[in-house]
């Protein structure tokens, strides 16, 4: 099997896999992913059929049409680098060894799985990156998230428990989708002005 791919660094410790393919990139990043924050599979080896059977609930397998875009840090990607159960975990850990042998690469390191290196998607991922990388893009996103009223954090919260979010990734996930797509999840009068204040505050640092 063949998966059209490249690899970009975006910054320092930023790597982008931009895979055009919708149903590839999701197959490619999806043990990666759920490794890092599934709130059923996180931090265990698990077979794809495992958790096409969980994720499925009896009815149809919908991962490749609900998601778009991966974020993870690269020293937990590495961690499935001798996981080859499919074509798809073969190609992965031929990814992170192209990464690994031509890049610098450290324990700060992260990768993304996109389809373009422009709009939404892409934006919504580099700031899952930047809050992981840059120290001082977390410090002003913690800040903004501080100052969210209580109520509407815990609702905020509540709506990503519902997608399937693990709670250690809660504040990563608020400051992505309030900076760059708060209307994908929300539905909220008090909302708009608050993404305005995130998206004025941390897009400098894209």
């Amino acid at each position: 099997m063949k998966i059209d791919y490249k690899i970009h660094e975006i910054k320092k410790d930023i790597f982008a896999v931009v895979v055009p393919d919708t149903y590839d990139r999701c197959m490619l990043f999806l043990k990666a992913q759920e490794f890092y924050e599934s709130p059923e599979f996180k931090g265990r080896i698990f077979s794809i059929w495992e958790f096409v059977k969980w994720y499925s609930k009896g009815d149809s397998f919908n991962y490749t049409i609900d998601w778009d875009g991966f974020n993870v840090p690269f020293k937990v990607a590495k961690k499935l680098i001798n996981e080859t159960e499919t074509a798809y975990d073969v190609i992965f850990c031929n990814i992170l060894n192209e990464i690994l042998l031509t890049y610098k690469v450290s324990d700060k390191s992260y990768i993304m799985g996109i389809g373009t290196l422009k709009g939404e998607t892409f934006e919504h991922e580099l700031c899952h990156a930047l809050y992981y990388t840059n120290k001082d893009y977390k410090r002003d996103a913690n800040k903004l998230i501080s100052q969210i009223d209580k109520k509407l954090y815990r609702y905020i919260c509540s709506e990503l428990e519902m997608m399937g979010y693990d709670s250690k990734v809660f504040k990563d996930e608020v400051q992505a989708y309030l900076t760059v797509n708060p209307n994908d999840l929300f539905v909220f009068p008090k909302i708009s002005n608050i993404s305005k204040s995130f998206r004025k505050k941390l897009s400098k640092y894209f």
